[in-house]
């Protein structure tokens, strides 16, 4: 230590002693960080606790988080909860979060997420970026509060343009799929860009994808292989996924199915809906791999219950078929239903048949009429030459 900086830490400890709580403060981090003195937490907590009796906010804010995770002394989340109170009253947002994380996870507060949501909105209000992504995410599933998709794109954005990678990667997902804003898969992937290069797997496995199918950005199959890549190293389903679809069709990377397999699995695994889905897929038709009808109504039935139309419409033909399970009239129709309803024009076009036929509703012509022509108005070959 040079002699300057040991006079300017002489005056630091003289004002300190006399009573100024900002260089009470100061000297507290420095003890608590060992910058310029050695570690000291008990030295640290001393003086945190001498600036935070006369009201010093941030120190207030120093003494919750390490009450609340033993951090120089021992948990006491009691003492880490009065120390937050204090400094939210002074209107700091990190003190309000952590008001808001405790009704989380209800630490010495009944455990309650509207009263959460409310301490976050105060945080998120004073500017607070982790504040801003959690209510965003809460509006956005209906946590504690009731869901509002434009109040939570309104908060993944004030999140996102604080550099909050987590806002990002949401805030273009919204703009992607159309969520609280007018889709727009341009600025979709501007955002993706920004969460990816700052290391979100999420994001640069949704970039890849863009990358690879040309959404909201020229196709260019190297860089969505080397996003995938990224993403896929941080076992993240998306980027595994991705990658699973350039190994596969030899987008980017050498073909290699035996690569795109083990990722796909590995996606389907972690619950991704479409690799699920795709895996179903290829071993019901015998794709790549050895057909196995057991397995493509697992993976099927799977994706079936996160609401994969395609899944739903491949389960119901498994039942009628007795392909991988027993058959099952009835089931056939209640998953040819839920697809059809949802615009799939291949399970359109089978629950015609099965009102036709009879199987597993009784016959019925306008029933097989009204479903036909709703696959034959989306181009169902099968569906027209049945009608004609």
């Amino acid at each position: 230590m040079t002699t300057e900086s040991k006079s300017k830490l002489a005056k630091l400890q003289e004002r300190a002693q006399s009573g100024d709580s900002e260089s009470q403060y100061l000297l507290a981090k420095k003890y608590y960080d060992g910058d310029g003195l050695k570690h000291n937490y008990e030295k640290a907590i001393k003086w945190y606790e001498a600036a935070a009796s006369q009201g010093h906010d941030i120190a207030q804010t120093c003494l919750g988080y390490a009450y609340s995770w033993g951090k120089g002394t021992k948990i006491n989340r009691q003492l880490a909860l009065k120390w937050f109170k204090k400094a939210s009253r002074s209107g700091n947002s990190y003190a309000q979060y952590n008001i808001g994380m405790f009704y989380i996870f209800g630490y010495e507060v009944p455990q309650n997420r509207r009263k959460a949501n409310q301490w976050f909105k105060k945080a998120a209000e004073g500017g607070y970026a982790s504040a801003q992504y959690l209510l965003a995410d809460h509006y956005s599933r209906g946590i504690g509060i009731r869901r509002n998709a434009i109040a939570a794109f309104y908060w993944f954005k004030k999140a996102a343009l604080q550099d909050h990678t987590k806002a990002q990667f949401e805030l273009g997902r919204a703009y992607f799929t159309g969520f609280g804003v007018k889709e727009n898969s341009r600025l979709a992937v501007r955002w993706f860009q920004k969460a990816a290069q700052a290391g979100n797997s999420k994001a640069q496995g949704w970039l890849a994808m863009c990358l690879l199918k040309g959404k909201g950005v020229r196709k260019d199959y190297k860089k969505a292989a080397y996003w995938a890549s990224l993403s896929a190293e941080q076992n993240c389903p998306d980027g595994q996924s991705a990658l699973a679809g350039a190994y596969l069709f030899g987008n980017g990377v050498k073909r290699h199915i035996k690569k795109a397999i083990e990722l796909l699995e590995k996606a389907a695994n972690q619950g991704d809906t479409f690799s699920q889905s795709y895996l179903g897929y290829l071993y019901w038709h015998g794709l790549e791999v050895k057909q196995d009808y057991q397995k493509a109504f697992s993976w099927f039935k799977k994706a079936s219950n996160k609401a994969d139309t395609e899944a739903q419409m491949y389960l119901g033909v498994c039942y009628h078929n007795g392909q991988g399970t027993r058959k099952n009239y009835k089931k056939t129709i209640y998953w040819l239903r839920i697809a059809a309803k949802q615009s799939n024009h291949e399970a359109q076009y089978f629950l015609g048949l099965s009102y036709q036929d009879g199987h597993g509703v009784p016959k019925n012509k306008r029933m097989a009429k009204f479903w036909l022509q709703k696959a034959a108005a989306g181009g169902h070959t099968g569906a027209l030459k049945t009608l004609t």
